[in-house]
């Protein structure tokens, strides 16, 4: 059996990149695979067939032919446009996130894609089409926070195609033999991203909390420790159907080293050098499709609809025993025939050989799910403290206080956040004529507790994670692009 028994605290697994299937066989599976395809169909009965039917409570199921991938190769990761609708919008991001638990200073960056349609551009199709690259600090040890964005049209976008699937070129607009940014996989597990952020750029979206004047630098290579798809298995149907945001955290868990080099009329020469030490940590994941997370009739400002983004890691000098905890939700309105979906996924690192991870899908009120250990018995987050954030993008609430629990038929983990509103970017995900918000909060207040049931052995006892912790809350409120204020609460 692949996951086949318990030992020192964890799941055994195999450390390989093929596809892990829930029967414990290998596989190497299409876009278009069977198991898909079978999964689809049953779903789809069950659903339908669910929407006809009222039941007081109804048992969880566990999904067929479900797949998922640990240390995913680069295909996995790759430019996702061609795929999709031509006729739709379409939008792919990379996101990464450098941080120095010394001084729980943190460092976000994005390299975004969003098409008014996919495989073309025309800007005069929508409000926000073309290439977007974001910078943003939230710096604990002196209060600060402030984020800048570039636009840039889709022809200055430069794809390589070398067989790393994913290596991205952006030029100047004005000078199309400089290269701005790039993006570059140099082998599976390890990737460089190389940026030059201009000074007074021409090609400014928006700054927050800082101004135009502020020039960075950043030429980072990361080495993985550990990294997780769960949605492999919805692949095809997402892109013959809705094209509902999809997840890759192909490296979650990573070491880094390089330089970093920001400063602006505000801020001194600020030079960052992280090296291969627990002090510094890398993390990196993918978001691609056609609809970001919506309420029915579009309605904006309803919470309920909403993604959440849940991080803890207890980084260790032996790579071996490190511990890492990646939890995601959502919520959303796919129309007619799934209606309103939930879907969870987990992957939790115990150490390089033992892991837990789950999946979970609401539809219909009928709850299916996925793990390698046994059942998922909790999925659950718990939001509450909210409070009104009003700042020149406009107002929103948001949980200062978010609680994922997950409880498997061996293992509890429960990671707590405790937030303050100066904790957080409003990071904006530009989709044809919207922005979307998402409140993120780096190193805020968190603790983590991982409990083995069997023996009540506390593997994570309420441990301060905060200098490595890191959460989300976003979904569609109304938004405006901002000028350079602090935001206050209300």
């Amino acid at each position: 059996m692949f996951y086949s028994i318990l030992h020192r605290g964890g799941l055994e697994h195999n450390r390989s990149n093929k596809t892990l299937s829930t029967n414990g066989s290998f596989s190497y599976s299409s876009s278009l695979s069977s198991s898909s395809l079978v999964l689809l169909l049953l779903l789809s009965v069950i659903v339908v067939v669910s929407s006809f039917m009222v039941t007081e409570c109804s048992a969880s199921l566990p999904i067929p032919f479900y797949t998922a991938i640990l240390d995913p190769e680069n295909y996995h990761e790759r430019i996702r446009v061609n795929e999709y609708d031509s006729t739709k919008p379409f939008y792919q991001w990379w996101y990464f996130w450098l941080r120095d638990e010394q001084l729980n200073r943190h460092y976000a960056f994005t390299y975004a894609l969003s098409l008014c349609k996919g495989r073309t551009s025309n800007e005069n199709e929508c409000k926000y089409d073309g290439f977007f690259v974001l910078f943003a600090v939230v710096d604990h040890s002196t209060r600060t926070s402030f984020q800048k964005v570039e636009r840039f049209p889709y022809s200055s976008l430069h794809t390589v195609n070398d067989g790393s699937h994913f290596h991205l070129q952006v030029f100047n607009p004005s000078n199309s033999s400089e290269m701005l940014y790039e993006l570059k996989p140099l082998k599976d597990g390890q990737y460089q991203i190389f940026g030059n952020m201009r000074k007074n750029s021409p090609n400014l979206f928006f700054t927050d909390k800082i101004d135009n004047s502020l020039n960075v630098n950043w030429n980072l290579t990361i080495d993985r420790i550990y990294g997780y798809y769960g949605q492999k298995s919805f692949e095809m149907p997402d892109e013959k159907f809705r094209g509902i945001i999809m997840w890759n955290t192909y490296s979650h868990d990573s070491l880094v080293n390089g330089i970093l080099n920001y400063q602006s009329n505000s801020i001194s020469n600020t030079i960052i050098q992280p090296i291969h030490d627990r002090r510094w940590r890398f993390y990196c994941d993918m978001n691609f499709g056609q609809f970001l997370p919506l309420a029915p009739d579009n309605d904006f400002g309803d919470r309920k609809y909403a993604w959440g983004w849940y991080y803890a890691n207890i980084p260790s000098n032996n790579i071996e025993n490190e511990l890492s905890v990646i939890a995601g939700t959502g919520r959303t309105y796919a129309m007619f025939p799934l209606g309103t979906m939930d879907a969870r996924f987990a992957d939790i690192r115990l150490n390089k050989t033992h892991h837990i991870e789950l999946t979970q899908l609401i539809v219909y009120g009928e709850t299916f799910y996925y793990t390698n250990d046994g059942k998922v018995l909790t999925f659950d987050v718990h939001r509450s403290n909210w409070t009104t954030i009003t700042d020149t993008f406009g107002s929103a609430e948001i949980p200062l206080k978010q609680t994922c629990v997950m409880e498997t038929e061996h293992y509890l983990v429960v990671i707590d956040f405790e937030s303050k509103f100066t904790d957080y970017n409003r990071l904006l995900f530009p989709l044809k004529d919207q922005l979307f918000s998402d409140f993120e909060g780096l190193g805020v207040k968190a603790s983590l507790s991982i409990t083995y049931k069997p023996t009540k052995q506390a593997i994570v006892n309420n441990v301060d994670v905060t200098s490595t912790s890191g959460l989300e809350f976003g979904y569609g409120v109304n938004t405006k692009l901002p000028t350079t204020t602090r935001p206050r609460m209300n």
